[in-house]
């Protein structure tokens, strides 16, 4: 009888702990999302955050948020291109990065990075405020040839 008292306490107590637990690995994600990268694109600031990526299939998800470089307002009509190469491949290409009425802070981006290697991704926002661009990220898809 004793050990019948026990498991029913401890299923009880599991439960809890796991509801706890669960808001703390959730806040974790938002902050990770939170960071990233800022980079300078004319008049642009620009904050790279790789919100999911598979590199060994060369796929990336990213959001950017554009806000005016001198002031922090939120610049929610640009256009924001990344342009992705591959020198190793001698291989380009571009997407475009849209935000919603939504959330018109972010702009977000999906890509398939089509052959191994490294890659230099760069970012072109044009604006009311002006055109800039500039280097954000450099990745590495890997190889997947089997040993």
């Amino acid at each position: 009888m004793p050990n019948l008292k026990l498991t029913m306490i401890r299923l009880p107590l599991l439960v809890v702990v796991l509801f706890l637990a669960l808001p703390v690995s959730l806040a974790a994600a938002q902050d990770s999302e939170s960071e990233g990268m800022t980079v300078i694109a004319g008049p642009h600031s620009v904050r790279v955050v790789m919100v999911n990526s598979n590199l060994a299939a060369g796929f990336i998800q990213m959001a950017l948020y554009i806000t005016d470089a001198n002031t922090g307002a939120v610049v929610s009509d640009a256009r924001v291109v990344i342009m992705a190469a591959n020198e190793e491949e001698e291989y380009e290409g571009w997407g475009t990065a849209l935000n919603s009425p939504a959330e018109p802070e972010k702009y977000d981006i999906r890509m398939n990075l089509g052959s191994t290697g490294e890659w230099v991704l760069s970012v072109d926002v044009s604006s009311p405020l002006g055109q800039g661009g500039a280097e954000t990220l450099t990745l590495e898809v890997p190889s997947l040839k089997a040993s």
